[in-house]
């Protein structure tokens, strides 16, 4: 087993790990649901605290949606370094299957965590049934943000990783690798 096929193993694991391991969103999310509880009365809503509970809510949404476009900014702009720096060894050992295995490892990070990001971009309409009570759209809307949460979550670990992949295969390229050689 090469030092590449053991690199190749741990990203892979890593890239599972930052799909599948849980975020702190969904473990807090009943906390945060009893907590609106509170704060807004849901047996007895008055209109200006409805108003007030829907905006906080609509205010969350929208911050979700900037974090999202920054991730899939910064994935966009790290997947053209990797390009960019990638045709500079075009001739090199980096273009041999190795190399190129290790670069669609970092891309494929990259590129779910866009993936993950375009997703958020979609709109949450609500069925009839959820807007017959302010309780029931409030805890609808709570939970949609809880679930954006997570894929943001989700969406910045796999940029982490493939930051690191970045890193660590430069690392190689330059310090390692012509020590080895």
């Amino acid at each position: 087993m090469t030092m590449v096929d053991i690199i190749t193993l741990v990203f892979l694991a890593a890239i599972a790990l930052a799909l599948f391991f849980p975020t702190p969103s969904a473990c807090l999310k009943a906390e945060a649901l009893e907590g609106l509880k509170e704060r807004y009365d849901f047996a007895t809503p008055i209109k200006s605290e409805m108003i007030e509970a829907v905006n906080y809510l609509e205010v969350v949404i929208d911050r979700q949606v900037a974090k999202a476009s920054g991730i899939l900014a910064f994935d966009a702009l790290m997947l053209t370094v990797v390009t960019i720096f990638y045709a500079a060894q075009e001739n090199d050992l980096v273009a041999s299957a190795d190399g190129m295995r290790l670069v669609w490892l970092i891309m494929v990070a990259f590129l779910g965590s866009g993936s993950i990001c375009l997703v958020l971009f979609r709109v949450n309409i609500p069925a009839k049934s959820v807007l017959e009570s302010f309780e029931r759209e409030l805890e609808s809307s709570a939970n949609h943000i809880f679930a954006r949460s997570g894929h943001l979550e989700r969406a910045v670990r796999l940029s982490l990783l493939g930051t690191c992949g970045i890193a660590a295969w430069v690392t190689w390229l330059l310090l390692i690798r012509p020590l080895v050689a």
